[in-house]
């Protein structure tokens, strides 16, 4: 099975985002936004981890069956283009590093979340 595209990836963009106005989302406010992927290698992995952490991520590295998972984390907002700008960028060291994108996510933010 081929790894995701960013054109792919982009295109869930645009349906999360959508999910997220219908349920009121307030993508202007930052949130923790985590991401998450693969490598067939472990070195692969910690190469990317550290390309991810000079970029502001927080990365954390997890053993799983046959692969290793690299879970990062940011504060972002969802408005305008960002969720674009970021997932192209990390989209770009995972597969410079020959990782799969997983994708991303976060909490919705509403009037009643931000209590």
């Amino acid at each position: 099975m081929a790894r995701p595209s960013l054109s792919d990836n982009l295109v869930r963009n645009a349906a999360q985002l959508e999910q997220r106005r219908q349920l009121g989302d307030h993508l202007d406010v930052p949130r923790r936004v985590e991401h998450s992927g693969t490598f067939r290698t472990k070195r692969s992995a910690a190469t990317a981890a550290s390309e991810l952490r000079q970029l502001g991520y927080e990365v954390e590295l997890r053993p799983v069956p046959l692969r290793t998972m690299v879970e990062a984390k940011k504060m972002e907002r969802l408005d305008e283009d960002e969720p674009n700008r970021f997932v192209a960028q990390i989209f770009d060291v995972f597969d410079r590093n020959k990782g799969t994108y997983g994708g991303w996510g976060g909490t919705i933010v509403t009037p009643d979340t931000q209590r």
